[in-house]
């Protein structure tokens, strides 16, 4: 009997042992997350997810791509892979210049899905209003066209040169390179072209029925205008960049105090000095001013309007800086 007990307990550990050697199979799935040779890309294909927009890393982050950062600085997109400029933002769409297709005229939802071509020329200085996408033709001169938001339709309005292009009503407002950068005005339907100023005229911007501009010949000072040319006010006393208007402020980069960020009253009454950043690409949206630093190696921050809470949003250098609802859409440079 003991015989047979020591045999039958040697046959068990041989079949147990073949079985160790050449595996057996379990009713178990496999943890495909401790798999070496599983690609990240294979799981979310499996899952059915693959995302339009991921969370990206500085060092991830690539130069000329397009991504957003949450308005608070929580995450970070990425929403399109091509070198891009003149963004803007409209409704669901990022409107940019694809520059390694030309300067040519894209729209990509905010997502990052739907990217479309929109023309066959090189574009600048984007409008987006209503139904259509205003710009200068490069590839003509820098003359003023249009064209649908949807691609369908491309028309020239005029055969003047633009740059810090303006559409407001029925009036493009413009700085014509073709006579030393002064200020104009022009029908949307190509007539009544009319010269407002007879000085070079830089970061134009319109409000109401004024217009505020950098006067290039009186050292970048800010200058405002009445939109039938009437009224010329100096605003300020400082070389001035990245102008923008909200409320009864002139707000801008001020070259004379390192670029520092100052406001002033639009009657010029009071001038004030914000923050002592190095401001750049300086856009306005509510209560707050989203803008580059350039203290900071070119990082975006973000700085409420009375110079409180300075806040920084990303970790690299940054620019085509357009705030829109929850995010800030940016170029990586």
């Amino acid at each position: 009997m003991k015989k047979s007990f020591r045999l039958i307990s040697a046959l068990c550990i041989l079949i147990s042992l073949a079985m160790v050697a050449t595996g057996c199979k379990s009713s178990e799935k496999p943890d495909i997350s401790k798999n070496p040779n599983t690609q990240q890309s294979d799981i979310k294909k499996s899952e059915g997810d693959t995302p339009k927009t991921t969370d990206e890393s500085p060092a991830k982050v690539q130069e000329g791509f397009q991504y957003k950062v949450k308005t608070d600085g929580t995450s970070i997109l990425k929403i399109n892979t091509g070198k891009t400029e003149w963004l803007r933002v409209y409704k669901d769409w990022v409107y940019y210049t694809d520059v390694n297709d030309g300067g040519k005229l894209y729209k990509i939802k905010s997502d990052g899905s739907s990217r479309i071509k929109l023309n066959e020329v090189k574009n600048e200085w984007l409008n987006i209003v209503g139904d259509w996408v205003y710009y200068t033709n490069v590839s003509d001169g820098g003359k003023l066209y249009k064209t649908k938001v949807d691609g369908s339709a491309h028309l020239k309005i005029g055969e003047y040169a633009c740059e810090w292009l303006n559409i407001v009503g029925d009036w493009a407002y413009f700085a014509n390179p073709n006579d030393g950068g002064k200020l104009y005005k022009a029908k949307l339907d190509g007539s009544g072209i009319i010269k407002l100023n007879d000085v070079k005229s830089e970061w134009i911007k319109v409000v109401g029925d004024s217009i505020y501009y950098a006067n290039i010949n009186d050292g970048g000072k800010i200058y405002k205008i009445g939109t039938d040319g009437n009224k010329i006010l100096k605003i300020n006393e400082a070389k001035s960049a990245w102008l923008n208007i909200a409320g009864e402020w002139a707000y801008f980069s001020n070259a004379d105090d390192g670029g520092k960020l100052y406001k002033v009253k639009l009657d010029g009454t009071v001038l004030l000095k914000i923050s002592d950043v190095n401001l750049e690409w300086g856009n306005i949206l509510g209560e707050w001013i989203y803008f580059v630093n350039a203290n900071d190696g070119g990082k975006i921050y973000k700085v409420k309007l009375d110079g409180s809470s300075l806040i920084k949003l990303n970790d690299v250098k940054s620019e085509w800086v357009y705030p829109s609802a929850d995010w800030v859409f940016y170029t990586a440079n």
